[in-house]
Parts: structure tokens; C-alpha cells; sequence
């Protein structure tokens, strides 16, 4: 049970755990883990990293703007601009030139409101907000009104906004176990503020997460939000009940995709999307999607909701593929059991890389291998160090050959899959992931080879997860047939992979696609679909 937010942060005479005296509290939790980054930052760019602050491109925040003004769909004269992270002000700029632009008369004075707990950023944002108040001039009236204040303490009051603009910390604040520490009081703060973002880790919170939440409280109802995300949050698991939450009280106008590829963000190898919404419940609304793709062109995907639905499921788990065919196409592997739930396969890891340098020897007869140690399909055994066991029995895929792959692939990767057969006596690091077939003969672990090493995994992985790694929990999701010694494809799949480990080249490679869309009954053009919705045709 999470311990809770008041234990250990009141004096210890006070009687009561009373509420009304909560916000200082929260505050002083606040200003102290707040001091603790801003003091340990640095330079400007370690400072940046620590605060989560990577400014929105403009191209971004015009986009957002731009869609937000094509809704606009009421008649006041006023409008409160909300942005609870607002930087430098950039967001703030942008939305209130694209209205005073599109401005027919009506709106008479925008009211433009940011937080920040970065003092440096704050006045960056008054001079640029005075520069588009000069800009502006007299086309409509612009009160600006920026507050240096942490506005995820503003969670049970929040500013009621007609338009919320923002870009969320980017940042995931791990906590110690220490009592004392500025890091585990904040984080069970945000934690007991908003439940709907805790993840799968207790002492850390995804501040991207908690800033959806914080931003999505923030408009009334028909008011409009836009907002960038890490892609992640899209389809993590541990972003559910989030998703979940805001579904439940807005309807999604546009989601828009960008990868890592297109070099937006200055400093920042990481794919995103932007989200803008309308605070009302539609269920019967249709979803549009706009994925950018590596090359600057982009594609739109448009879904009823019946298809949404289908697809997506009511946490609108939407995966990283491009192309309506593509998401549809992924539907078919449901037919297949998952990895994890077939007779006789196990998927694990091994022993810890950290100082493992330190037992290297050449008087064992033990081998040791890691992600860099390998390619697809081959690993050079005589690069392999000699590594001291302490108790070898306990290490179950050390006595038998096992399928190993890299944990560590970027999604900017051709391909993301390096996956191999190693012999017995060879432990793997925890840079790689293990795959034993154990009973069911070694014709098993060369048909697994071929699956993991092949287009369909590759497609499987990019649904599955956003992230640059593919882990052991990734891979026990993934679906396909179970071995069978007696069926004709499965046999002919393991003798392609077989001729493959044996040539020096890539020559056989296509044999073992084609093998592996016999097993799963799929064609060529279903591997096309494949390759568009990865953006690797």
C-alpha cells in the first residue's frame, strides 16, 4: 500500500492531517525538490535535460495553433489562453498570432496565461510575449499574465481555460528510498495528485504523463487542448489508465505523429505526437491521424469509431504504424498464441553487465557474450572473453544452445532485430535477451531465429512498444505459431535459417522471409503493408 502523501512531511505536533493546510505543505515539497534539480543542472543544456525543457519547434506549435483556430466554435470576445509549462512562451505566441490572423471581429481581448517553475524562462517569455503585443498592435487586446510557480500543485484547482497550448517536462523523475530525499517526497506527491498517471514503478513518475493530466483538468468543458507528448504515451501500457481518463472527458479532433528522423527537436532522439482536443465526451466521434514520415512527407488516417474502436480498443492503445492497412494487418497475428505461451519456450535473461570486466579470465572455461558481441545470425566465438561463474547450476540457459537478440535497438534502425543462435557454455549479459526451446529439439530454437530475425517481428515489435529497446516483455507478445517438428513449412523455415547462418552473406535472407510468410499464411503484399506501416518500404 503507497504510503500516504502526509506521513513523514508534517511537523509531528500537529494533531490533524487536515487539508486545509495541504498546499503549503505540497508547496514546501515542491521548492525543495525544485531547488534540488536547479542547483545540480549545470551548464545550460545538463539544466535543460534535468528540468525536462525541450521547446516546441515552430512548426509544431503553429500546426497545433492552426487547428485549434479551424475549431474555434464560439463567440466570446474574451478568451483565456492557458499554457501550464510555458517556457519561453513560444506556444503562448503562436496560438495568440494565428487567432488575432484569423480574427473576424469578434474577439476583443485575449487573456494569456503561463507557468513555469524556471525563473530564466519566465522572463524570456515576457520579452517574446511584449514583442507580440507589439506585433500585434491594436487588432486585439493581449493581457498577459506569467506566474513562476509549479502548476502540478494546482491539481484540485485548476485554471479553468477556453484554450490550453503546452509541451509537458519530458522528463522521468526516479526517486531514492531515502526518507530525507527532495526526490521520493515529490514523487509520492504527483503520485497521491494524480493516480490516473502512476506507472508500473513506484518511486518514479514520467512527468509527460502527470503534464497531460495536469493540462487536460485544465479547459472547460467545449474548451480545446493541444498539446506534445512523447509517441510513447500513445501506446505504453503504463499510460492506460491515463488515456483511459482523458477519453472519458475529451474528444480527440487530431492526433499527429513525428519521428525521431525529422530532427525537430534540438538535442532530442525521440519520436512524439501532438494531441489537440475538445473538452466534451463523443464517443461516436471519428479519429483522424497525421503520421509524418522519415522522408518530410506524411499520410492521414481517418477511422469511424467503430473502427477506432476495433483497432484501438477503449484505452486507444494506438501503435506506431503508418497507414490504415498496416493497423488492420497487425489484427491478423491475434490468431497466433502469444510467445510467452508456448509448450517448452522460455524467454529470460541472464547476469548483469555492470563490472563484469571484473571476472574475466582465461583460466575458465565459461564465455561470456553481450549485444556488441553479435550480428544477425552470426557471432564471432573467438571474440568471446572467458568469464568466472560462481555457481554456474543456477544459470538454467547456460548448459544448452538458446536464441539470443540485442535489447538496445533505436527505432531509427533499418532493421531493429539482431537475434542469433549461441552454443551451450556461453552466458549472455543483460544486453541481450534469451530465448530456450528446451525439448523440443534444436530445428526449434532455428525456427524461432527465423521468426525474430524476420519483417514480421520487426512490424510486431514497432506496434508493441516505443521505446528504443526490445525487452523480454516485448518479446513474450509477440504472436506466432507454436513449433511443430511435423509441418512441412516450419521444417522448410528451419533450413533457410540454417543455410543462412551458414553463408557469409545476406543471401538467403529472402528465403527465410518467404519461409516465414508460408508459416503464417500471409503473401507479399501483406509484407508490403508491413514494410509501408514501418516506413521501410
Amino acid at each position: 500500500m503507497q504510503q500516504n502523501l502526509f506521513d513523514g512531511h508534517w511537523d509531528s505536533n500537529q494533531e490533524s492531517t487536515d487539508k486545509s493546510s495541504f498546499p503549503d505543505t505540497a508547496c514546501a515539497i515542491s521548492n525543495r525538490y525544485h531547488e534540488s534539480r536547479i542547483s545540480d543542472a549545470g551548464q545550460q543544456k545538463a539544466r535543460a535535460k534535468s528540468l525536462g525543457q525541450f521547446y516546441t519547434p515552430q512548426t509544431v506549435s503553429n500546426s497545433i495553433s492552426n487547428l485549434i483556430v479551424n475549431n474555434l466554435s464560439n463567440d466570446k470576445r474574451t478568451l483565456r489562453i492557458l499554457d501550464p509549462f510555458c517556457g519561453d512562451g513560444r506556444m503562448l505566441e503562436s496560438i495568440a498570432e494565428k487567432i488575432t490572423q484569423n480574427n473576424v471581429g469578434k474577439i476583443q481581448k485575449l487573456e494569456l496565461i503561463g507557468f513555469d517553475i524556471d525563473p530564466t524562462a519566465i522572463k524570456e517569455a515576457n520579452d517574446r510575449l511584449d514583442e507580440t503585443r507589439y506585433r500585434i498592435g491594436n487588432e486585439v487586446e493581449l493581457d498577459v499574465n506569467l506566474t513562476m510557480e509549479d502548476y502540478f500543485l494546482r491539481a484540485s484547482t485548476p485554471v479553468q481555460a477556453d484554450i490550453c497550448v503546452t509541451n509537458p517536462p519530458w522528463v522521468t523523475l526516479k526517486a531514492t528510498r531515502e526518507i530525507a530525499s527532495p526526490n521520493l517526497s515529490y514523487v509520492n506527491l504527483l503520485n497521491e495528485l494524480y493516480p490516473e498517471t502512476t506507472g508500473t514503478q513506484r518511486f518514479a513518475i514520467n512527468l509527460a504523463r502527470v503534464g497531460f493530466a495536469a493540462a487536460a483538468r485544465s479547459v472547460h468543458k467545449g474548451g480545446l487542448l493541444g498539446i506534445v507528448i512523447p509517441l510513447s504515451m500513445l501506446s505504453d501500457i503504463a499510460s492506460e489508465n491515463l488515456r483511459k481518463q482523458f477519453l472519458k472527458e475529451q474528444t480527440i479532433e487530431r492526433v499527429e505523429t513525428y519521428p525521431s528522423e525529422l530532427k525537430l527537436f534540438s538535442g532530442v532522439d525521440q519520436d512524439f505526437c501532438t494531441i489537440v482536443s475538445r473538452a466534451q465526451s463523443s464517443p461516436d466521434s471519428p479519429l483522424n491521424i497525421v503520421r509524418n514520415m522519415r522522408n518530410g512527407e506524411s499520410s492521414v488516417e481517418y477511422y469511424t469509431s467503430d473502427e477506432a474502436f476495433e483497432l484501438f480498443g477503449s484505452s486507444y492503445r494506438i501503435p506506431d504504424l503508418i497507414g490504415k492497412e498496416a493497423n488492420f494487418q497487425l489484427k491478423q497475428f491475434k490468431s497466433f498464441p502469444p510467445l510467452a505461451a508456448h509448450t517448452h519456450v522460455r524467454i529470460f535473461r541472464e547476469i548483469d553487465e555492470t563490472r563484469v570486466t571484473d571476472r574475466f579470465t582465461k583460466e575458465s572455461d565459461w564465455k561470456f557474450i553481450k549485444g556488441k558481441l553479435m550480428k544477425r545470425y552470426t557471432i564471432d566465438l573467438q571474440a568471446l572473453p572467458n568469464i568466472f561463474l560462481e555457481s554456474p547450476q543456477r544459470f538454467k540457459g547456460l548448459h544448452s544452445p538458446k536464441v539470443v537478440w540485442r535489447d538496445v535497438a533505436r527505432r531509427s534502425q533499418h532493421r531493429r532485430i539482431h537475434a542469433a543462435v549461441v552454443p551451450p557454455r556461453i552466458i549472455a549479459g543483460n544486453s541481450l535477451g534469451c530465448l530456450s526451446a528446451d525439448n523440443l529439439g534444436s530445428s526449434a530454437l532455428y525456427y524461432y531465429l527465423g521468426l525474430l530475425n524476420s519483417w514480421s517481428t520487426e512490424f510486431q515489435v514497432r506496434a508493441l512498444s516505443n521505446t528504443n529497446h526490445v525487452s523480454t516483455s516485448i518479446v513474450k507478445l509477440l504472436r506466432f505459431p507454436e513449433f511443430d517438428s511435423g509441418d512441412k513449412l516450419h521444417i522448410s523455415l528451419v533450413e533457410s535459417v540454417k543455410k543462412q547462418i551458414a553463408s557469409t552473406s545476406d543471401e538467403h535472407q529472402e528465403a527465410v522471409e518467404s519461409a516465414v510468410l508460408k508459416v503464417l499464411g500471409l503473401n507479399y503484399d501483406q509484407l508490403n503493408i508491413m514494410k509501408v506501416g514501418l516506413d521501410r518500404a
